[in-house]
């Protein structure tokens, strides 16, 4: 939210540019974006100011990235792989991969303080 997926890859862009060879007349562009493991969409909660923010005019987010909890009034399930791919899409990044893998109802293969309520260690690497 507020530009930092479109601001990164804003700074990776121009650091190629700069970086690119005098002779070559253009770069291609050179970034692959990859979603790692994250809280799924049918497991991240959040309430009616977070989907006001990221609904509000001009940003343009997809509706359908948000769900309504029945049983929760004023609580919504979001989509966070939906709202980074849209983001990452409204800057021109079209190499965007990765599962829709989610920690906290895959508790075989992740840890989540969220699901178990246990601190613990986690680590990501690019």
């Amino acid at each position: 939210m507020h530009g930092i997926l479109e601001n990164t890859v804003k700074a990776m862009r121009e650091l190629a540019n700069a970086n690119q060879d005098r002779k070559s007349s253009c770069v291609n562009d050179p970034i692959t974006a990859w979603f790692g493991p994250a809280i799924g969409p049918t497991a991240f909660e959040v309430g009616e100011g977070v989907v006001e923010a990221f609904l509000s005019p001009g940003i343009g987010f997809p509706s359908n990235a948000f769900v309504a909890i029945e049983q929760k009034p004023s609580k919504y399930l979001a989509d966070i792989y939906l709202l980074a791919r849209s983001c990452l899409e409204a800057v021109g990044v079209q190499n965007i991969a990765g599962d829709n893998c989610c920690t906290v109802t895959q508790s075989d293969r992740f840890f989540s303080y969220r699901r178990d309520g246990v601190t613990g260690r986690f680590a990501s690497l690019i």
